[in-house]
C-alpha cells in the first residue's frame, strides 16, 4: 500500500493485536485490503518489512533491509507529541522531497 501525497490524521493507540505495542493509526486514506475493507495503515516500531503488513517502520538510520532503532525512533515522534497519550492527534504529511541534502537535527534538549 502506498498512501498518496496529501495531509491525514494520526492517532495514538495501543495497539489490540500487539499488547503494549504504542503506536498511530492513519486516518483519512482510501486504501482497501482484498476484500474490500479499509485497510488499517499504523505507524509503528518495525525494523524490518516483514515485520510490516501495509504499516509504516520509522527508524533513526538505514540498515541492509531495514532500519536501525526503530523503537528509539517512535520515542523519538511520541516526545514531539508531548508524550504517548492514548488518543492524541496530529498530522501525518505525506509528499515527495523536492531538495537533497543533509537533514538539519534539533539538539538533544532543545525545544525546537
Amino acid at each position: 500500500m502506498k498512501l498518496a501525497d496529501g495531509k491525514y490524521t494520526v492517532k495514538m493507540e495501543l495497539s489490540p493485536n500487539h499488547p503494549g505495542r504504542k503506536q498511530f493509526r492513519v486516518y483519512g486514506h482510501d486504501k482497501h485490503t482484498d476484500t474490500g475493507d479499509l485497510g488499517a495503515i499504523l505507524i509503528h516500531a518495525a525494523n524490518y518489512p516483514d515485520q510490516l503488513a501495509g504499516c509504516i517502520g520509522p527508524g533513526l538510520s538505514l540498515k541492509e533491509g531495514g532500519v536501525e532503532d526503530s523503537r528509539d525512533a517512535m520515542e523519538k515522534i511520541f516526545t514531539v507529541f508531548g508524550g504517548f497519550k492514548v488518543g492524541t492527534t496530529g498530522d501525518l504529511i505525506v509528499g515527495h522531497i523536492t531538495t537533497v541534502g543533509p537533514l538539519s537535527k534539533v539538539p538533544s534538549g532543545s525545544s525546537e
